[in-house]
């Protein structure tokens, strides 16, 4: 993990792209995380995916932690890693959240956006895209990393919409424990 991180981080300085976390999460998704995706496809609801997501994020990085909170009717993700050093895990937490919400996106209602968004580092200096990314409540030097999803959002269907990805999944899960048998505790 501290190599990711260290690697995000001077990525960002030697292209010289504040955002390059947020850059990163426009051209992957949550389909990184593996077999944890796939359990999420399996989810009746955009809550539940992300409560599996929450639940099993370890199994992807130990130093990951991603926690749910029930705000009203809607949730709030924490993330952070188990060691906190605000500016020098930046890229780390935009790229974490921006995959996040760009998971919600596309499930959510056209033009949708976060009801919130939080960063424990400072401000971008320069134009980013984090308006795009996350919508116009985005706060920074605050205690939390964290995406906050409406009620509405957070009860859309996800399993059903997605059959045909749940099928390609499996058939790829499949393909991998067939070679790599041990990985699979």
């Amino acid at each position: 993990l501290d190599a990711g991180i260290d690697f995000l981080e001077m990525a960002a300085r030697v292209t010289g792209r504040e955002d390059f976390g947020l850059l990163l999460a426009q051209r992957q998704d949550l389909t990184i995380v593996g077999p944890i995706y796939a359990m999420m496809m399996m989810a009746g609801t955009l809550g539940e995916a992300l409560s599996i997501l929450a639940k099993q994020l370890q199994l992807h990085s130990s130093g990951l932690l991603l926690n749910i909170e029930r705000i009203g009717d809607g949730l709030r993700l924490d993330y952070s890693i188990h060691v906190f050093e605000a500016e020098r895990d930046r890229q780390v937490m935009e790229l974490g959240l921006g995959l996040a919400a760009n998971f919600v996106r596309g499930y959510a209602a056209p033009g949708w956006e976060a009801q919130y968004v939080q960063f424990r580092h400072a401000p971008p200096r320069g134009p980013t895209i984090h308006r795009a990314t996350f919508g116009s409540s985005v706060s920074y030097h605050q205690e939390r990393n964290a995406l906050c999803i409406d009620a509405a959002t957070v009860s859309r269907p996800v399993g059903e919409a997605n059959a045909g990805t749940r099928k390609i999944l499996t058939r790829l899960m499949r393909e991998r424990l067939a070679l790599e048998p041990d990985t699979l505790t």
